[in-house]
């Protein structure tokens, strides 16, 4: 039985102090108060001597059994190899005592705790945890006690000087930026363009790992675009990126899923830049690719992609025919100038027999997970990669153990042990070496996977995806951490079949702006010349352009609307009809011009147009001669867009039916807000209601349309949210011409908002004034202030009232 492991050598509490202040500066969350105490209690304690080490070696393991099920099946397999083996911890045994620490996605205290319990009962190292690892590696290194971790992933550890007795068997994602620079260097790519996306996490990692290394080797980043919120949908963000890069680069390390990788390629295809053989691009993956699966490369995305096409909508039509027999055909083709790098398959031939036994192994004690009694189920069940990394940790330990034993040194003493580790190689169990790097980080095994000839595959190409070539450390690595590995084909007779049976160039021969190719000199005159007058041509041809874009664009009857596409109602009742109902159309209540009739109201017609609710205002004419000084007033409306001034949606002119279609209003003009006497106005209401109409007659004063000309408190409509929008602007010549019924009495109705120079003018222009403008807008306003009419409770007719605007002969009280 061993006896109790003591701590390391003392360690001063302001040392301890400041390595628990940059554990929580190195950790991707903050520390909980609880746990900086625990931390505290334990890194602070008073330290014991180590026991001396019997005939058992006891050593510790933390995981979160949740997230492990079969591999912890790898841990029980290893110990048995360890016991069974007469030159591995000769004269001992090795005893297990597992904890499950629960899922650890936030810092807690619990393992920490269990920590300490275990290293009193005489623990010698620790395996484990997954997940997050940062606060356990810190306790473990300020015992000196070795911790091996298989699956966690914090960056912070990597510093060794302050996680000196920590090691991992797991290959942070960020070691593949070796493996992309010693296949660019092996291939004389001195310059490439990194495209890379913020999701997956691990992306955005890689990618600036990669721009590191690039940096350390004298590489030329020649672009490093990201995308984000990447769907199928949106190809046209992976278009941009190729259209804007293309011309500068030749050689793309693209960091992405799958499909956005495919997607990629298409772009790229889409300028037939791939099938020439002169680019490349290097795709970075992050799951295992099985060799023995052979898959035509088509294959691994059609699934998705016929998912997605299926549960598309009507309205995304046009994905429906995303891939087709052609397309497809150039994809294939395309993926000749693809290479992948992915980690490493196991090699072990006996690798999936391993596996089977890692599964038996774990519904042993102590961790005893329930597996299906189905043999078929059983074999199903798959075996994550982490389980061979768990049994590697665990043999690394015994091996270093082993050597510090001979040596006479004590296995708990985790510099001794790490001393044996860092910087050297290991066999794992997936049949490869693995090498550890001075920061205690496997450098990861990686292989590049291209298209190659396979005649069992069924498609035109006879091509299937193979790993083609790995990545190795020699014998003679040092302790850099620049030191890259060696591009070695797995088989010399089989190298990448490269479209011109050559890599392609980094960069043309010439340059990219052929600026390494440069012309002989020319007479300064020809060449002055030559510039003047493409310069002549080039304004010539923009002026030209942009005159026939404006003439195309009046020409085109965009604003047209058929009436036959209008649902029309023409009674309240037929809001009723049950053919109808759905279609929510409603009318639009004007107040009529007399304001003693205040009961009796006018609707305007509301129908519905192409799913929207249009109020329609029907001119009384019964045709229309479009002219283009009309195509200019459309363009105009068209083009105007603002939050308080009624939309223009189109414009009918059937003979015998001319209309006007724009958005609908739901509460009336301000006349009705103003005549309901039960509604109490305040003054936030009305403050809400005037900056409506600043503001919308602000924008329509500085747009092409100049100003309103017949502005009065009719014209101000109410939405359903109680903004309020200018309405019945523009299209003067349009509307002009109308034989109204009443016609004398209307106007002398709107005279009473019209500024008295406009009165006076009998030949002024419909379109008015800016200045007249803000006469109506006053007059509205003591409209709204009063609600007593535009001129207030004058004893006078309209056409007394308009004599006196007139001659500006009103008094003052009036």
């Amino acid at each position: 039985m061993l006896g109790m492991l003591m701590a390391g050598p003392p360690v001063g509490r302001c040392t301890l102090a400041s390595a628990v202040a940059r554990m929580s500066c190195d950790c991707p969350r903050a520390l909980p108060l609880e746990r900086r105490s625990v931390l505290w209690r334990n890194l602070t304690g008073k330290p014991v001597k180590r026991n001396h080490i019997g005939d058992e070696v006891k050593v510790g393991f933390l995981a979160g059994y949740v997230h492990s099920k079969v591999v912890l099946g790898a841990l029980l397999l290893a110990a048995e190899k360890i016991n069974n083996d007469t030159t591995l911890l000769p004269g001992k045994r090795l005893l297990l005592h597992a904890v499950d620490i629960g899922a650890q996605k936030s810092p807690k205290a619990f393992p920490i705790q269990k920590m300490t319990e275990m290293r009193d009962e005489g623990i010698v190292a620790f395996i484990g945890p997954d997940e997050t690892c940062t606060a356990e590696a810190l306790v473990a290194s300020a015992w000196d006690v070795p911790m091996i971790s298989y699956k966690c992933a914090d960056i912070a550890v990597s510093d060794k000087t302050v996680y000196r007795s920590f090691a991992r068997t797991l290959p942070p994602a960020t070691k593949v930026s070796k493996s992309v620079a010693a296949l660019l260097l092996a291939n004389n790519w001195h310059c490439f363009t990194i495209v890379a996306g913020r999701h997956p996490a691990w992306s955005m990692e890689i990618a600036q790992a990669i721009k590191l290394q690039a940096e350390s080797n004298n590489l030329t980043l020649n672009h490093f675009r990201i995308y984000s919120d990447y769907i199928p949908s949106k190809i046209y963000k992976l278009q941009q990126i190729v259209d804007e890069t293309y011309a500068s680069t030749r050689v793309y390390v693209f960091v992405g899923d799958h499909i956005e990788m495919v997607d990629f390629v298409r772009c790229l295809q889409n300028r037939k830049l791939l099938s020439s053989g002169d680019y490349i691009v290097i795709s970075i993956d992050d799951e295992i690719y099985d060799p023995n699966m052979k898959r035509n490369i088509y294959q691994e995305y059609s699934d998705f992609y016929q998912k997605y096409i299926g549960t598309a909508r009507d309205k995304h039509h046009h994905n429906r025919k995303r891939y087709n027999y052609k397309d497809k055909e150039r994809l294939q083709e395309a993926f000749q100038s693809v290479l992948r790098i992915s980690p490493l398959f196991p090699m072990n031939p006996e690798y999936r027999e391993l596996c089977q036994k890692f599964k038996m192994f774990s519904s042993k004690e102590p961790f005893r997970v329930p597996l299906p009694s189905s043999r078929s189920i059983l074999d199903a069940i798959q075996v994550p990669i982490y389980g061979s990394y768990l049994y590697d940790a665990l043999m690394i330990y015994a091996r270093a153990a082993t050597d510090v034993l001979r040596e006479g040194g004590d296995i708990s003493n985790g510099t001794l042990i790490m001393r044996h580790i860092f910087n050297r190689s290991y066999h794992s169990i997936q049949g490869f070496d693995v090498y550890i790097d001075a920061n205690g980080d496997a450098e990861g095994n990686f292989s590049v996977i291209a298209l190659q000839k396979d005649d069992k595959v069924n498609n035109s190409l006879q091509m299937s995806m193979q790993p083609v070539a790995l990545f190795t450390y020699g014998a003679n690595a040092t302790t850099s951490t620049t030191t890259l590995p060696e591009f070695r084909y797995l088989n010399a007779n089989r190298p990448i079949m490269w479209l011109k049976g050559r890599p392609p160039m980094a960069e043309p021969v010439c340059g990219f702006y052929n600026e390494k190719c440069r012309p002989k000199s020319k007479d300064w005159r020809y060449i002055s010349g030559a510039f003047i007058v493409l310069l002549f041509m080039a304004i010539s041809s923009v002026i030209l352009f942009k005159h026939y874009r404006y003439e195309q664009t009046l020409a085109c009857l965009l604003w047209k609307v058929d009436m036959k596409d209008v649902i029309l109602i023409t009674s309240p009742d037929a809001l009723y009809n049950n053919e109808l109902r759905k279609n929510l159309v409603c009318q639009q209540s004007i107040m009529v011009n007399n304001p003693s009739d205040s009961n009796k109201r006018a609707y305007t017609t509301i129908g519905l147009f192409r799913g929207n609710i249009a109020a329609i205002k029907y001119l009384h004419k019964r045709s229309v001669d479009i002219t283009r000084n009309i195509r200019k007033e459309l363009k105009q409306m068209r083009e105007i867009r603002h939050e308080n001034l009624t939309t223009f949606i189109g414009a009918s002119v059937d003979h015998g039916t001319v209309a006007i279609l724009t958005s609908y209003c739901a509460r009336g003009s301000l006349v009705d807000v103003l005549s309901n006497e039960d509604l109490k106005l305040d003054h936030m209401f009305v403050s809400s209601l005037v900056s409506d109409i600043v503001k919308g007659l602000i924008y329509l004063h500085d747009s092409d349309v100049g100003s309103h000309g017949n502005l009065r408190s009719s014209k101000i409509l109410i939405d359903s949210r109680w903004v309020a929008q200018i309405a019945d602007f523009g299209l003067h010549e349009f509307k002009s011409g109308q034989e109204e019924p009443n016609k004398f009495e209307k106007e002398l109705r709107r005279s009473l908002w019209k500024a008295p120079e406009i009165l006076r003018d009998p030949n002024s222009a419909p379109r008015g004034t800016q200045k007249a403008d803000v006469y109506s807008f006053g007059i509205i306003l003591y409209e709204i202030v009063g609600r007593k009419g535009p001129w207030g409770e004058i004893s006078m007719s309209w056409q007394g009232t308009r004599d006196c605007s007139h001659s500006g002969a009103i008094d003052s009280e009036d």
